[in-house]
């Protein structure tokens, strides 16, 4: 990224269901990966992070959720998959359009054979997601076919059909009309209150954890939920 580091990028801090709310600021995209992205790779306790999908699946804690003792299996009581990274360096550059801004960028990323001739300036997209490790993005639905590709460090991603919105609680979108409208899930997949979202507790989903040189389908209207295990670079590809 050393062509870019000059460039202002839009950071978020924090994250969906976090403690705190999200705040939003822009900085120098080399300042952010060094004061940030490289510095989490130590972790907060000086630990090396977990580097393969084994050592990132089997360090485990057991997960806070809402005050239900009699969940089913399809609900979040499981345990959590850990994240070595404060939430006060939790840092984000999400969904940004870095390759347009600096088109040398580009001749880093292959696009995969799969979206080859699908990607149009007026239908399609491709975007660079960028951050620490504990990043979230909250659950939520695109109006595209998606391609999530990952690249550096792995991610958790959970998918839920579109037949369980029902179950999702989705928000009401502020462009409702507009076919470009995203839809996202009003409850923190992870931590869910399910005194406020009781029909969570029957949602069914598939799951898995991305490894480098990944490469995830998510079919247009699927609902996800993704969070970086380890800091982590990803590419998305969206096409309609």
């Amino acid at each position: 990224f050393k062509s870019a580091n000059d460039r202002l990028v839009p950071v978020t801090f924090g994250g969906h269901g976090d403690e705190f709310p999200s705040v939003v600021t822009e900085m120098a995209l080399g300042d952010f990966i060094t004061e940030y992205v490289l510095r989490s790779e130590d972790g907060e306790d000086g630990q090396k992070p977990k580097n393969t999908e084994r050592e990132a699946a089997t360090d485990t804690e057991e997960q806070a959720t809402a005050t239900t003792t009699d969940k089913p299996k399809t609900a979040t009581d499981g345990k959590e998959i850990k994240t070595k990274t404060a939430p006060t360096r939790v840092a984000y550059m999400s969904q940004h359009c870095l390759f347009h801004q600096v088109p040398c960028l580009a001749k880093t990323v292959s696009v995969p054979k799969y979206a080859l001739g699908k990607l149009k300036p007026a239908t399609g997209a491709v975007n660079l997601w960028v951050g620490t490790g504990g990043t979230k993005t909250a659950l939520h639905r695109d109006p595209y076919s998606n391609l999530l590709v990952q690249t550096c460090g792995f991610k958790y991603v959970r998918l839920y059909a579109s037949s369980e919105t029902k179950n999702l609680y989705p928000e009401t979108p502020t462009r409702g009309g507009n076919a470009n409208t995203f839809t996202k899930s009003a409850v923190a997949v992870e931590r869910p209150d399910l005194t406020e979202h009781p029909l969570f507790a029957n949602a069914q989903f598939s799951e898995t954890i991305l490894k480098p040189g990944d490469g995830l389908f998510i079919p247009h209207g699927m609902w996800h939920y993704v969070r970086a295990l380890t800091p982590s670079v990803s590419v998305n590809f969206w096409w309609n």
